[in-house]
């Protein structure tokens, strides 16, 4: 009867030379496949940043203000770059909104505020860029609903068609009168565990502090 106990040592005598064979093979493989990895070719979209938004809060009167940059990471210079402003027409309403909109690929119904040349944005390099829309051009309403966040979208389109899109928020709130509303409130007044372990009445342990805190 023959014994397995041989023909496993040389097994596992095989294994650590196999593991360093397969070691070794991945040191030599790895270098090629990180460098053909980390070479590539720029991408040919537009970088758009929108660096500011002025006033902090926007109020009846006020002129915005959009200050930002477009990058061109691409091999080639972009020679007629057009920016166009746009700003959503209502406010969004709850968070999921508020992140919808920070979503470039979502859609929603916007105003075109304005569109201006940007100018050459060499290639490899970026370019800023600044837009003030008077007070009575923003189409925001002073009604009561209408104040919060309101969405802004700066998107740079060249004459190839390549483009980049960011967005951002500005904040409106209009003069709108506030009415006070009264609220009535009932606060349970008990006494504490340790007015209730004392030995008297308790009424007379609690007296002081619920008298003043009543008053």
């Amino acid at each position: 009867m023959r014994r397995a106990r041989p023909a496993s040592r040389r097994g596992a005598r095989s294994r650590p030379r196999a593991l360093v064979a397969l070691c070794l093979g991945l040191l030599l493989v790895l270098p090629g496949v990180a460098a053909a990895g980390s070479v590539g070719p720029a991408t040919d979209e537009l970088v758009v940043e929108i660096t500011e938004i002025s006033p902090a809060v926007l109020r009846p009167g006020d002129d915005l203000t959009v200050r930002g940059t477009v990058a061109n990471p691409s091999d080639d210079d972009v020679p007629t770059a057009e920016m166009r402003l746009r700003m959503q027409y209502s406010t969004p309403i709850s968070r999921s909104m508020l992140d919808r909109w920070l979503d470039p690929a979502s859609g929603s119904a916007t105003h075109l505020l304005a569109e201006e040349e940007v100018g050459v944005v060499p290639a490899g390099a970026s370019r800023a860029f600044a837009v003030t829309l008077p007070a009575d051009e923003l189409p925001l309403s002073e009604s009561a609903a209408a104040w919060g966040p309101r969405g802004i979208e700066v998107e740079v389109i060249d004459g190839d068609r390549r483009t980049g899109t960011d967005r951002s928020f500005a904040v409106w709130y209009p003069d709108v009168a506030v009415e006070p509303t009264t609220i009535s409130v009932l606060v349970p007044v008990v006494p504490t565990a340790g007015e209730l372990a004392q030995d008297r009445d308790v009424a007379s342990a609690s007296a002081p502090r619920l008298t003043a805190l009543v008053d």
